[in-house]
């Protein structure tokens, strides 16, 4: 979304970097300097301030970004995955477009209904509640598509 203030508000420092870095390294699989820099992203968009806004909208126009957070997914453990669909419901939280993205980006969904179904972890499962509301919450269009995958719709049951 836009602000309504005519200034311009500037990323945060460091943020092209660890984004740069990340994307780097998802090329390579990753390794544990991945989440560090997962971490380092996500700390620079959490918020309501308005810099992180501006750093959520400079990562909104990398969808590259999005489809190498779907690649790591598919290979992450449970709490990397956790941390993955958090840094992803920031992103998505009040941007429309983002929300479209991310939902139509391989590998997100079918990890959100793995983690729907992993009865072990409350906090996967209120990772995934946090990322659908989101993204139906900021898109009709991601909310349509949600609704429209049976299992999706059978994990939430």
């Amino acid at each position: 979304g836009r602000t309504s203030s005519s200034k311009r508000v500037r990323t945060a420092p460091g943020l092209h970097d660890h984004v740069k870095r990340l994307m780097a390294r998802l090329m390579n699989d990753g390794d544990h300097e991945t989440w560090k820099d997962v971490t380092g992203v996500l700390r620079m968009v959490q918020g309501d301030s308005e810099q992180a806004t501006a750093n959520r909208q400079a990562i909104a126009k990398k969808p590259l970004f999005f489809d190498r957070m779907g690649t790591l997914l598919e290979g992450a453990s449970p709490d990397q995955a956790e941390q993955v669909m958090y840094l992803l419901s920031q992103l998505a939280f009040l941007n429309e477009d983002t929300s479209t993205l991310i939902v139509g980006t391989r590998g997100v969904l079918p990890r959100l209904v793995d983690m729907a179904y992993d009865d072990d972890s409350e906090s996967a499962r209120l990772e995934v509640a946090r990322l659908l509301n989101n993204l139906a919450g900021a898109s009709p269009q991601a909310a349509a598509y949600i609704g429209n995958q049976p299992a999706m719709v059978d994990a939430l049951r």
